[in-house]
């Protein structure tokens, strides 16, 4: 949700050296064309040592996207002189220029009752979403501070073609056929088997995919999930079909080149 907002500010400001502190989770995710730098945080990072390091960037000014107290204190005390975000719950004071709350819509959660007429009548005539009240739009309300461009645009995650062709060279290789359409397989979820497809589906539908247009599939998921994953991959060797599991084998930055590459993918809710 961050992606347009930095992209906004990039445009906005094409020579300034950018600098993103990111868990270390997310961090693959911000491209070159976006930022300049990377600051891997983990949990375990405290509170000290995320101003001793920003500290030490001398930046000119600090952009804070999330509302938590603490991602305010941490450029305030770091002595950055321009300091932009959303005054929540008193934090403008630790700002040098603060969006102001009031006017922002807020996103909020449909009563079952909505729900129920919804699903009754899904094509009638309703009220629009307020798409305003987003936060992807609240983080270009934000870079707007510096004079970014607030308007509403997509977010996209920049992935070179140098990066698929790395990824696929060193992670796939000749483990796949040369020919034939290629279709990412994501049977994992983060909640659990309810939010999942039952793994026969994922099997059948690899291998009707594969009657019809000769496809190879690439599996990804997490270390975790790497047993699912082979199981699915085994009944899909049984039809004779090329796969290759990957769960647990790419980086998110790797997860996004190899996906890039693919000419469809088929996942869970």
């Amino acid at each position: 949700m961050t992606l347009p907002a930095l992209a906004s500010l990039r445009a906005a400001l094409p020579d300034a050296h950018i600098t993103i502190l990111s868990s270390r989770k997310f961090a693959g995710l911000y491209s070159a064309l976006l930022v300049d730098e990377t600051i891997e945080l983990g949990r375990e990072t405290s509170l000290a040592q995320v101003v001793a390091r920003i500290r030490a960037g001398r930046f000119a000014a600090a952009v804070v996207f999330p509302n938590s107290l603490r991602s305010a204190l941490e450029p305030w005390l770091a002595g950055i002189p321009k300091r932009v975000g959303l005054d929540h719950r008193g934090r403008g004071l630790l700002f040098t220029k603060a969006l102001s709350p009031r006017g922002l819509v807020d996103m909020r959660r449909r009563s079952t009752e909505e729900i129920n007429q919804l699903a009754a009548d899904p094509y009638g005539s309703r009220a629009p979403l307020a798409t305003e009240g987003h936060h992807l739009n609240r983080y270009l309300r934000i870079v707007e501070l510096l004079g970014a461009d607030p308007s509403l645009r997509a977010p996209r995650l920049e992935v070179d073609p140098a990066e698929i062709a790395d990824a696929r060279r060193r992670l796939v290789g000749d483990a796949l056929p040369p020919s034939g359409p290629l279709i990412g397989m994501c049977s994992g979820a983060e909640y659990g088997a309810a939010k999942r497809w039952p793994e026969e589906r994922f099997i059948d539908a690899a291998c009707t995919l594969h009657k019809r247009s000769g496809c190879r599939w690439l599996l990804f998921g997490t270390q975790s999930e790497r047993s699912d994953c082979e199981r699915i991959a085994a009944g899909i060797r049984t039809a004779d079909v090329p796969v290759l599991n990957l769960a647990g084998r790419t980086s998110l930055r790797e997860l996004a080149a190899l996906l890039a590459g693919c000419d469809a993918a088929m996942g869970n809710d």
